[in-house]
C-alpha cells in the first residue's frame, strides 16, 4: 500500500447524466496511476445483493 499510494486517484463529485433514474451527482475517481484494473474473482459461492 505504501509503495502504491501515489498511484491512487482523486475522488471528486461530478454531475450526473440528467436522467431522473440516476443520482444528481456521482463520486468519480480520476488520475489513477495503475496500468490496468485489478482482476476480481469473487467466486461462484459469493452472493452479492443487487438493488
Amino acid at each position: 500500500m505504501v509503495r502504491d499510494w501515489p498511484k491512487l486517484g482523486m475522488v471528486t463529485e461530478r454531475p450526473g447524466p440528467g436522467d431522473p433514474q440516476f443520482p444528481h451527482t456521482f463520486k468519480v475517481e480520476s488520475y489513477v496511476g495503475f496500468s490496468k484494473e485489478p482482476t476480481h474473482d469473487y467466486g461462484a459461492d459469493l452472493w452479492v445483493t443487487q438493488y
